[in-house]
């Protein structure tokens, strides 16, 4: 097992948020081969705050280049890309009960006030505009649930509030999502009829 240096321990700004698991991390060292640096030799014995702070310490190093070949899950761009992903909240977060709870009724208002109510919120559950706008930005951190991504593309059809939101998901969703709609635009039926010089598209 690796020994980490309490000197280099105090001084090293962690910068690995902590809501990434070691299981997360671990996947992050394997998939982009982090591991060849002398920092994370024997990685799977360490624990989580010492590998977040070893990690960090490597995708630091200006370098550090990121090997994609590997990527079949996290689509980084390159090494900036992977640092905002690991400095922010992981998308990956599981929630508890209670919290599933709280976010699942704050969407079941939110689409009341949507679909029910017709963006009128003296006839939805909500006080006022700001009310909805906390909600809406609590739930659009689980972007990664299809629920919360319906939700939220409802809400930004509101022509009332200013802001589009936009939901928190994990690349693996992205990318996921982004599969789908070029699947979907090649295989939709399409019109074309010429007219003149000019060829006018139906689907």
């Amino acid at each position: 097992m690796i020994r980490l240096d309490y000197n280099f321990k105090i001084k090293l700004n962690i910068m690995v948020d902590i809501s990434h698991s070691r299981k997360d991390l671990i996947d992050i060292i394997e998939t982009y081969k982090l591991n060849d640096s002398k920092y994370l030799h024997g990685y799977n014995d360490m624990n989580k705050d010492i590998l977040s702070q070893l990690l960090w310490k490597v995708v630091t190093d200006k370098n550090r280049k990121l090997d994609i070949s590997n990527d079949t899950c996290f689509f980084f761009k390159d090494i900036e890309d992977l640092k905002k992903y690991i400095s922010s909240k992981s998308p990956n977060v599981k929630l508890k009960n209670k919290d599933m709870i709280e976010i699942h009724t704050k969407i079941k208002n939110l689409n009341y006030y949507c679909k029910r109510c017709g963006y009128i919120i003296e006839q939805s559950n909500y006080e006022s505009m700001e009310d909805i706008i906390k909600d809406a930005n609590s739930v659009r951190q689980y972007g990664n649930e299809p629920s919360v991504r319906r939700c939220i593309k409802l809400l930004n059809l509101d022509n009332k509030i200013k802001v589009s939101f936009l939901c928190v998901m994990s690349n693996r969703t992205k990318r996921t999502l982004e599969i789908k709609e070029e699947i979907k635009k090649h295989t939709t039926p399409r019109l074309k009829i010429n007219k003149g010089n000019h060829i006018i598209c139906f689907e």
